[in-house]
C-alpha cells in the first residue's frame, strides 16, 4: 500500500503526463474513452495526440504549463488544420 502511494505522490513532469495519453492510446484506447478517464475535453485529448504524434515535446510542455493555448501549438507544429 505504502509503495502505491508513493507512486501517486510522484512528481511527474509535464510530458511524462501527456505522455500517458499516448501510452494509453497504444493500449488501444480510443479518443473518446481517454478523456473520460483523464477527464479531459476530447478536443483537448485529440490536439495532444496530433502534438504527441509529430514529435513536438517542446510544444507540449508549454501547453502543459499554460504558456501557449492547445490550438496555437497545433497551429504552430502545422496540424492545426486538422483539429475536428
Amino acid at each position: 500500500m505504502s509503495l502505491a502511494e508513493n507512486i501517486a505522490r510522484r512528481k511527474c513532469s509535464p510530458l511524462e503526463l501527456l505522455a500517458g495519453i499516448g501510452r494509453l492510446q497504444e493500449q488501444g484506447y480510443d479518443k473518446k474513452a481517454i478523456a473520460e478517464k483523464t477527464g479531459l475535453t476530447l478536443d483537448y485529448v485529440h490536439g495532444i495526440l496530433q502534438l504527441l504524434s509529430s514529435g513536438e515535446e517542446r510544444l507540449l510542455v508549454a501547453v502543459e504549463s499554460g504558456r501557449i493555448p492547445l490550438t496555437a501549438a497545433l497551429v504552430i507544429s502545422g496540424v492545426g488544420s486538422q483539429i475536428n
